[in-house]
């Protein structure tokens, strides 16, 4: 069974005059490699001067978005395309080396919080 999902995200400001927008960081962006995004796309109004896409130092991606010119409003519309389809987290295998796990006995100056 196939579960997809659209997830749309819109953020709107709207100012009673022009002003000035000084560099705008969008933090809207899944984690790279996510598994289950189908597509991803941002669109910003009114067309901005530049946009460049950076990671912060947790590794998410970030746009910086930079105007030119006074506006009178920002919108941001986020779409993401998701595949929600469940996947059985316990379908692995375990490699015979790990199947036993050496730990010293709680009598034995084990962290106490391993006890049984």
């Amino acid at each position: 069974m196939n579960a997809h999902a659209m997830l749309v995200h819109h953020t709107r400001y709207r100012y009673d005059r022009p002003v000035h927008l000084g560099p705008q960081t969008i933090r809207l962006h899944p984690v790279p490699d996510c598994p289950g995004v189908l597509s991803y796309s941002m669109d910003i109004s009114p067309t901005p001067h530049g946009c460049t896409w950076e990671h912060d130092p947790f590794g998410n991606r970030i746009a910086r978005v930079t105007f030119t010119r006074q506006v009178t409003h920002f919108d941001i519309t986020i779409r993401l395309a998701t595949d929600q389809t469940p996947t059985n987290p316990f379908h692995f295998t375990i490699a015979p080396a790990a199947r036993l796990w050496p730990a010293p006995a709680p009598d034995r100056g084990a962290d106490p919080d391993l006890a049984p």
